[in-house]
């Protein structure tokens, strides 16, 4: 006679998917294959890698002329920059004999002290 309960969880163990052969021998082991690549491999991580490189490039440029500035060779030459916030900032300009510190705002640039490089009573 066969047991009813055993049945029952025969049942549910086929319905499951959770029956295991019962001999070794019908066992057979699985073999996980990596799906093949369709196109160029490796390209995405080399389109990373490129615009990785472009992008610090471009930081980087930005942050030197941020910290050091642009002057050029003529009359006008800026000596140092100090950021005092996000937007403001205080600029030391020579300009031939004569030293100048300039405030600049978004709003305005306002001279605040000018030294002449021949007189050593006036300070900056």
């Amino acid at each position: 006679m066969i047991n009813p309960l055993s049945t029952s969880m025969m049942c549910a163990a086929v319905m499951s998917g959770m029956l295991v052969s019962i001999s070794s021998s019908q066992a057979q082991p699985v073999v996980n294959t990596p799906p093949a690549e369709i196109g160029f491999p490796g390209l995405g991580s080399m389109l990373l890698v490129v615009v990785l490189l472009v992008l610090s490039g471009i930081v980087s440029l930005w942050l030197i002329r941020r910290r050091v500035g642009f002057s050029g060779t003529g009359p006008l030459k800026v000596v140092q920059t100090l950021h005092l916030g996000p937007r403001e900032r205080i600029v030391l300009v020579e300009q031939e004999q004569t030293t100048h510190l300039i405030g600049v705002t978004p709003t305005s640039i306002t001279l605040l002290a000018s030294r002449n490089g021949n007189d050593p009573s006036t300070q900056v």
